[in-house]
């Protein structure tokens, strides 16, 4: 692994709360930096606008093949263009609020480029419905067109990224983070849902399967898409312990990974939803309406003294190729910000399921076997699958919650990586 996360924010930036306004700050004071925002609906439209860039960017990308540094240059040129595109129209004021930011960020994290020291942390507090898509804006290093002949220089280009240059934690302003661990006591407690068509989704179930060393797997759900009698999905979302088959489980879970589908409707009024399948290939969809309607008639039937205290780290998992904006990316983690599921992680669109696959794979080793933060997993996970396949789809990943949270006690004694990766 490379340097760690650094212990606290470099950078706080507080979507003030008519959504018109950015406000940064460091740890040292002073007066924040104050970035004037377009309406709230303009900076969602844009959103959408970045999303079908990024469909265009990533199109017909797979896992089959690593990419030449001058293909996943392109890439990279690409998104920044879109992020430029982006901040033209969300910033009030484009070219000295773009420059503005740039040389905060810069001066706030001094140890950006340098990866063998602390990563610097862009703490980020904003309502969901605000969504800023901070990792995929080129805010860091020198502007101009992205140009990669070799590894070097594609390393280089993508620390111009937030999303590679930084850690980014998001934090809803309505709770605090929850800063517990994740009970690595007796194996680490996951509950899978997938998409079983999706060859990386089973892949990623088979990585859990092989790891019960480390992993007591519930799932994976649906295991019967026509049996009735199985808890809904909003029931084991509720009730962490609940075993696959309805019965009371002794330990709940402390993650719940998702491998599946996400729909985004295609149009603004569009239904989100999850698409699920079982291991005959059956399907289930789930709208995002209906998961939130069921989630709040669990909490009604419950009663406040029967509220869970600690969910469980969500890790949604979005595979596929349909095209989807961050901003309704982001909507889509709505039912576990409901539910207060202790931390998210999600993508801001579809990913290919194969490269979904190796991302989460890699994550949960560092996070097992390196003793690793969630933030700092996560960050090695982006690095690995840039290094080793030559492709940032890591940037499409953010994290909505403490990047400092860790399993404790670790479940296995940490070993050396051979070559610094996932082992």
């Amino acid at each position: 692994m490379y340097g760690a996360t650094s212990a606290r924010p470099n950078v706080t930036v507080v979507t003030e709360a008519d959504g018109r306004t950015l406000s940064l700050s460091t740890p040292a004071g002073g007066a924040p930096e104050r970035i004037r925002l377009a309406d709230p609906d303009v900076v969602r439209g844009q959103c959408a606008e970045l999303g079908r860039s990024l469909g265009s960017a990533f199109a017909g990308i797979t896992d089959r093949r690593r990419l030449r540094p001058a293909e996943a240059g392109a890439v990279l040129e690409a998104i920044r263009r879109a992020g430029l595109d982006f901040l033209s129209n969300a910033l009030s004021d484009p070219v000295w609020g773009a420059v503005r930011l740039r040389e905060f960020l810069v001066a706030a994290c001094p140890t950006w480029r340098n990866r063998q020291a602390p990563t610097p942390l862009i703490h980020v507090v904003s309502e969901g419905e605000n969504y800023f898509p901070w990792e995929l804006l080129a805010l860091f290093g020198p502007d101009g067109p992205v140009n990669v002949r070799d590894n070097l220089e594609l390393e280089r280009c993508a620390l111009r990224f937030t999303g590679f240059a930084s850690v980014v934690e998001r934090q809803d302003p309505s709770r605090a983070l929850n800063t517990d661990s994740l009970d690595g006591w007796r194996r680490v407690p996951v509950r899978v849902v997938y998409d079983a068509t999706l060859g990386g989704a089973r892949d990623e179930v088979g990585f859990f399967q092989a790891r019960g060393d480390v992993f007591r797997l519930r799932g994976p759900y649906p295991q019967d898409v026509t049996d009735s009698a199985a808890p809904t999905l909003a029931q084991q979302l509720f009730e962490p312990s609940l075993e696959p088959n309805g019965t009371p489980g002794d330990h709940p879970d402390q993650i719940v990974h998702f491998a599946c589908h996400c729909e985004a409707g295609g149009t603004a009024g569009g239904t989100l939803a999850y698409r699920l399948a079982d291991e005959r290939r059956q399907r289930m969809m789930i709208s995002l309406n209906s998961l939130m309607r069921e989630l709040m008639e669990c909490g009604l039937k419950a009663g406040s003294t029967a509220l869970w205290p600690d969910r469980p780290l969500a890790f949604l998992n979005a595979c596929g190729t349909a095209v989807m904006d961050p901003a309704s990316a982001a909507t889509l983690l709505k039912p576990f910000h409901a539910n207060h599921n202790r931390g998210i992680i999600g993508t801001a669109a579809n990913v290919p399921d194969r490269l979904a696959a190796k991302m989460s794979k890699c994550f949960y080793t560092h996070l097992m076997t390196q003793r690793a933060s969630v933030g700092e997993a996560l960050q090695e996970a982006k690095w690995r699958l840039l290094q080793d396949h030559g492709n940032p789809v890591g940037l499409l990943y953010s994290m909505h919650a403490f990047s400092g949270m860790r399993v404790e006690p670790s479940p296995i004694r940490p070993q050396p990586a051979i070559d610094g990766g996932a082992q």
